[in-house]
């Protein structure tokens, strides 16, 4: 059986929410239950640095951009990339 659950902000904020799958239609039988425990993590957070001012004619930067929560990151936009070290 497949089922969608979107969490409540609640559920979200405690770290945790436990599911509860019971049987139904059971004719004379006793119905069974089996349980998930569905555990939330912090969201990946980005930060690409402070905004840069260059002049035209000396227009190289070294960005420093930093991740957390995730297990890398990846620069993009812009035509003028010619190293980026993407870490995983």
């Amino acid at each position: 059986m497949s089922a969608q659950y979107t969490p409540t902000a609640a559920e979200i904020s405690s770290g945790s929410v436990t599911l509860t799958m019971t049987t139904t239609g059971n004719g004379n039988c006793t119905a069974v239950n089996d349980q998930v425990l569905i555990s939330f993590t912090a969201a990946p957070v980005v930060n690409a640095g402070a905004a840069v001012s260059l002049c035209a004619n000396n227009a190289l930067v070294s960005l420093n951009g930093t991740v957390t929560g995730a297990t890398g990151g990846a620069w993009s936009g812009g035509a003028g990339f010619s190293t980026v070290e993407q870490r995983r």
